[in-house]
């Protein structure tokens, strides 16, 4: 139970993360539309840019948004944590378990020596 809310705030993360950085990639910044970009070329492209459009929403974003290039990677890297964590919480269900379910075979522990076979 424990390990799907960390695999769903991973993916959130991730997904956070991805939204945040992508209008950075395309060259919409906080100064305005970077050169030799994605974002250069699409603006040329439809000539005046129109109120509530797509493209003067991203810059709206990126002008109003200025650490979303810097947090974006770092909820990625962070959603990855987690993710990983949730995979071996589903590898091993007994980790999420609280208090711990004590071993029930001494054989069986890490420290004890091996039975000689007869």
């Amino acid at each position: 139970m424990l390990g799907g809310a960390i695999g769903a705030t991973g993916v959130g993360a991730i997904t956070t993360g991805t939204a945040l950085t992508v209008p950075s990639l395309l060259g919409f910044s906080a100064s305005g539309i970077v050169a030799h970009r994605l974002a250069a070329a699409w603006q040329r492209s439809i000539g005046n840019v129109a109120a509530q459009s797509v493209f003067a929403s991203l810059q709206a974003f990126s002008a109003t948004a200025p650490l979303a290039p810097v947090l974006g990677p770092v909820l990625v890297v962070a959603g990855m944590v987690a993710a990983g964590g949730a995979f071996v919480l589903a590898l091993d269900p007994t980790l999420d378990q609280w208090p711990r379910p004590a071993c029930l075979c001494p054989e069986k522990s890490l420290g004890a020596p091996p039975q000689a076979a007869q």
